[in-house]
């Protein structure tokens, strides 16, 4: 939880150094969330919210492209904090 709030800190600066301090945050707080979770669930389940299946999309359509959470959520409109839990999961 520390370190969403830190990441949410972060998304509120506008300093040369607050989108390199967000990335690193970001990826920082998917590490951490996928060392948690033991397996992925695929992106066909049917259990999983529509936004999520459209965040995944994103990812996949952005590879090499710098992209953020708050960017993510925005697409999916949802917070943040709210899509890192579900994606965990």
């Amino acid at each position: 939880m520390a370190m969403a709030l830190r990441l949410a800190r972060a998304c509120a600066l506008h300093d040369g150094d607050a989108i390199l301090r967000q990335h690193a945050l970001a990826l920082d707080l998917l590490l951490t969330v996928s060392l948690d979770t033991p397996v992925m669930r695929s992106s066909t389940s049917t259990d999983a919210p529509a936004w999520l299946h459209r965040v995944r999309e994103q990812l996949d359509h952005s590879l090499g492209a710098t992209i953020t959470i708050a960017a993510l959520a925005r697409t999916a409109g949802v917070h943040p904090v709210h899509l890192a839990r579900v994606f965990r999961r």
